[in-house]
């Protein structure tokens, strides 16, 4: 088996400045960290169980979330089964979790090499173990119950906590308005009747379980026919609100005012099928079904949803 890091180019520049972990870096920054196929790195017991397991070849991208935003990726590659371990020996008392991780070396960050392992972080025995932390130039595979006073690992023992590569920046879902949403406001407050979904204004994605996104709205303007009132825009799922936002009081009536961007926190949704839309509502002021969003086809008002590292 052979285990490789990308493609390291030696520098030519006469500063070389752009040394071969940073190249590497750069070459992959593009995607977001995990594992390039469902197959790779799946991991089982020994032949006859002992204290190692089998690692499945297994190549993908590593972000070192210890680094600060920006600082680049990390390319890991394996090209056959691979026998990690053995683990420590099991505690007499009380279970532990491990880990099982693919490392990468880098000079840069004081490393002796630059050369790619598969390894074992060890966890802490306990009568509740926790999971150790993942450290940095890490990617966790799979976590390993280390039952008390144990000589194998099976596997029952194994939990899989892989996740999977993806472009990072485009937006894979996006649904717009060019047009004025319908009125609303019938009811002011901001539960139960009085939030409406403007038709038009969703979208759906089929999420992994491990990839981050993040769902991004853009309203054009607020409008409504009574002064002091206060519309709010929610991104929501289902009935759980992500994030939202109000418009300054309305100053003049049927004027489009106000409007701008709102974002959620980036966030893992669980595996399946997911949608995320805008709400609106008029959260204070007089009722009647007089509020709208604005909406043009040079300025739509628009939800999306995005990948983001992590």
């Amino acid at each position: 088996m052979t285990i490789i890091a990308g493609p390291l180019p030696t520098p030519t520049a006469p500063d070389k400045k752009i040394t071969p972990a940073v190249d590497r870096r750069m070459r992959y920054a593009g995607l977001s960290p995990g594992l390039m196929a469902a197959g790779d790195g799946v991991a089982t017991q020994t032949g006859t169980p002992s204290m190692s397991v089998l690692v499945a070849a297994i190549s993908g991208c590593l972000v070192d979330d210890g680094l600060a935003f920006g600082h680049g990726a990390y390319w890991f590659e394996s090209d056959a089964q691979a026998t990690v371990g053995p683990l420590a020996a099991s505690d007499p008392g009380n279970p532990r979790i491990d880990l099982v991780c693919a490392r990468v070396h880098d000079t840069d960050q004081g490393d002796a090499d630059l050369t790619p392992a598969l390894v074992v972080v060890a966890g802490t025995p306990a009568a509740s173990p926790s999971v150790p932390a993942t450290p940095a130039r890490h990617e966790a595979l799979y976590q390993v119950l280390v039952g008390a006073g144990v000589t194998t690992i099976v596997n029952a023992n194994l939990t899989d906590v892989r996740r999977f590569a993806a472009p990072i920046g485009p937006l894979p879902k996006y649904a717009k308005k060019t047009s004025d949403t319908g009125t609303f406001g019938g009811t002011v407050g901001t539960t139960g009747g009085a939030l409406v979904d403007p038709s038009g204004l969703s979208v759906t994605i089929t999420a992994d379980g491990v990839t981050s996104y993040r769902v991004l709205a853009h309203v054009r303007s607020f409008q409504s026919g009574n002064v002091n009132d206060l519309i709010k825009v929610l991104i929501r799922e289902g009935s759980t609100v992500l994030t939202a936002c109000f418009s300054p009081r309305i100053a003049i009536t049927g004027t489009a005012e106000g409007g701008g961007l709102l974002s959620s926190e980036p966030f893992i949704p669980t595996a399946g099928t997911h949608t995320y839309k805008i709400t609106v509502c008029k959260a204070a002021g007089t009722a009647g079904s007089d509020a709208k969003l604005n909406a043009t086809s040079d300025e739509p008002t628009w939800i999306a949803v995005e990948r983001v590292l992590g």
